[in-house]
């Protein structure tokens, strides 16, 4: 492996971008690492540990500094990066100022220090309310940290390669490990079957970009004992953008960020719902009115409503199809009971089981205008990694 990376640095100008981006570095200034999957060669395991010993026997020779908390942290893009160490980079958000600056593995932040499970930072960018730290792990996988320009808390880490987003979207986000594609929320969109390692991803501009529709990836790899290098495509869907735009709300509450919101929602949209398994603990603990259950004997579900004085209801009952109309329906067992009654923007969380055929249960949503919605329970995802969508009204 070694002496076929160093032919490649000799093969050309392009080639060696390419390795660069591998490095995480990022291909274009966006790029760097993703999901580790477990598999290192015995060499990967050699290289890491040697780097970590001189990493820490670097350190063990000066003088100690402040305290640094560890964190995890995931990664995003921006046009705006901290270059030297040291440097002070002042991220504004909301007319706020956030002063941010790295030494080896610490990130400082307005005067508070993380120190993070990585050999040394490399790069930050600022991406909407986040700052993506990138970090090195080894040639193979770096660390994306994702910083809270809101909480001032690191987030989330990702753990992979290439990593990219569209404009100051993280949600856009997607990245690489080894032969294998990930979205934002790191699940698997995409394998290149015949390839040993991706070097590079973009987005294919040429087609133009839909931030809720098909979207098409460019994938650059190599093959296993091969200098050449090959291109393919991967189709892109970012699905759960509205998931993120509500989470973003509850960051930090603002007309502007609930419009963000809505802006994904159809006109006749009165509730948003969500599966479980995508809920962060921020979307789980502001949620109001939660039963009670064993969360490994039901699904969760999420419901938000859009306008004052909204109820809801997990109602049993028999699903059909209504032929005349060309749509689904459901008869209940029972006459609509709720004594739970949401604001807008506030949500609740139902525990239930999701079938895999034919619903058996409906979520019922009421406003205080007289609307319904009637959504029964089904899996959300499809074809496409989707968690969230609109209940309309009837």
């Amino acid at each position: 492996m070694k002496r076929n990376i160093l032919m490649r640095l000799f093969s050309g100008a392009l080639t060696a971008a390419l390795l660069f981006s591998v490095a995480g570095c990022g291909a274009t200034g966006k790029g760097g690492s993703g999901k580790d999957t477990g598999v290192k060669t015995e060499t990967e395991v050699e290289s890491t540990v040697a780097e970590t010993e001189a990493a820490s026997d670097e350190e063990e020779t000066k003088p100690q500094e402040t305290k640094a908390q560890e964190a995890t942290v995931p990664e995003t893009e921006t046009a705006e990066t901290v270059s030297p160490a040291n440097d002070v980079l002042s991220f504004w958000q909301d007319g706020e100022s956030v002063d941010l600056s790295y030494k080896k593995n610490v990130l400082t932040v307005n005067g508070t220090d993380f120190k993070l499970d990585v050999n040394e930072i490399m790069n930050a960018w600022q991406v909407g309310n986040f700052v993506v730290v990138e970090s090195h792990i080894n040639p193979h996988v770096g660390s994306y940290a994702l910083f809270c320009l809101d909480t001032c808390q690191v987030e989330e880490i990702i753990i992979g390669a290439n990593l990219i987003w569209m404009w100051d979207d993280i949600s856009t986000a997607v990245y690489s490990s080894y032969n294998e594609i990930y979205n934002y929320r790191g699940n698997l969109i995409g394998v290149v079957e015949d390839g040993q390692e991706i070097c590079a991803l973009s987005f294919n501009e040429w087609n133009g970009y839909d931030p809720e529709g098909e979207n098409e990836l460019i994938v650059s790899y190599w093959k296993e004992n091969d200098d050449t290098m090959y291109t393919t495509f991967c189709e892109f869907e970012n699905t759960n953008a509205a998931l993120f735009a509500y989470e973003n709300y509850l960051r930090r509450p603002t007309k502007e960020r609930w419009d963000a919101f809505l802006a994904h929602a159809p006109e006749d949209a009165i509730a948003f719902i969500a599966e479980g398994g995508y809920l962060s603990d921020r979307i789980v603990t502001s949620a109001k009115g939660s039963p009670d259950a064993d969360p490994y004997d039901y699904d969760q579900l999420l419901v938000v409503a859009l306008e004052d004085d909204t109820e809801c209801a997990l109602r049993s009952g028999t699903w059909y199809w209504d032929d005349a109309n060309e749509k689904e329906g459901f008869d209940f067992d029972a006459p609509f009971e709720s004594d739970l009654s949401l604001k807008k923007g506030e949500g609740t969380i139902f525990k239930t089981v999701i079938p895999e055929g034919v619903p058996c249960t409906a979520i019922d949503v009421r406003t205080k205008t007289g609307d319904q919605g009637i959504w029964p329970i089904s899996m959300i995802s499809g074809y496409n990694d989707q968690a969230c969508l609109f209940v309309t009204r009837q």
